[in-house]
């Protein structure tokens, strides 16, 4: 049981558990700061290593090995990460597709590091190339097709009626799903304006109708979208928003607060999340905001 002197200071208590944490935190980035440069020389590579500080976010990378993607300590996280840290589940995730800034295949792991108190402190996350290695897949496979093609019979020269030019096609055209097959893309960007401008086309498109054919619908859809990736987290997000839709920062703020009113509605209902807006039909003219 605690004294009656611990009672009685709550702030004290407050700043030795900001000091333990601040404590832990350090130890935390201590250790995994050491992890980045050898774990990044010992994969095969190409490879990349990333140490995020979420506490940091947005420019949340403290250490980097690798090249892969460009980008080097004091970068902003991915727009995925954002979202991520926007939602708060952050979990970790092992072997997803992703694309790099050049259009080579990606394949990544995100590790989530928690304190003693289970909070997210970091992310560690692995970025390998893996495009050659599809290639050469696909040549094994086109490769392998022609030599079944030799041993097939009848007049199509392929296995079971398919011609090896056939063959030759569906596995290029696999090689080709398998380069592609990422898990949407993901912003790499180097610093948080190309961050914003990624996030903005992301929502923006998302509800397919040129901004100058936006309805006020359309407009709160494309703002539910960028809260709900993190967009209103970074400086100046609300400016920006407000110049991408060609309303006011009020009309904005108007938004959020439609948006926030009616998601506690639904909480209120149990009713799930409102759908986007793309079924909104479009008009030249604006709703009145």
């Amino acid at each position: 049981m605690k004294s009656d002197s611990v009672r009685d200071h709550p702030k004290v208590e407050e700043r030795s558990g900001a000091a333990g944490g601040d404590a832990d935190r350090e130890a935390v980035f201590a250790v995994l700061s050491q992890l980045v440069g050898p774990l990044g020389r010992s994969l095969p590579g190409p490879v990349e290593i990333v140490l995020h500080d979420l506490a940091a976010l947005p420019n949340s990378i403290v250490a980097i090995e690798g090249d892969v993607t460009g980008r080097r300590p004091g970068d902003p996280a991915t727009d995925r990460l954002l979202e991520t840290a926007a939602s708060g589940s952050f979990e970790t995730r092992t072997g997803y597709r992703t694309t790099s800034p050049s259009g080579r295949s990606l394949l990544s792991t995100t590790i989530v590091i928690r304190d003693a108190a289970g909070r997210p402190t970091a992310a560690l996350c692995i970025n390998r190339d893996v495009t050659d290695w599809q290639i050469i897949g696909s040549a094994a496979r086109s490769i392998l097709g022609e030599n079944e093609a030799g041993l097939g019979s009848g007049g199509s020269g392929g296995v079971g009626g398919v011609g090896h030019n056939e063959r030759n096609t569906q596995d290029e055209r696999s090689g080709a799903a398998a380069l592609g097959s990422a898990d949407g893309g993901e912003a790499f960007v180097h610093d948080v304006d190309e961050l914003a401008a990624a996030v903005l086309r992301q929502a923006v498109a998302e509800q397919d109708v040129p901004v100058s054919l936006m309805r006020k619908a359309h407009k709160v859809e494309a703002v539910r979208s960028l809260k709900r990736r993190g967009f209103f987290m970074l400086r100046d997000a609300v400016e920006m928003a407000a110049q991408a839709l060609g309303v006011t920062r009020f009309t904005i703020y108007n938004y959020l607060n439609e948006i926030g009113e009616s998601a506690d509605r639904q909480r209120e209902d149990g009713k799930p999340p409102a759908s986007s807006a793309s079924s909104i039909p479009a008009t030249a003219a604006e709703d009145p905001s």
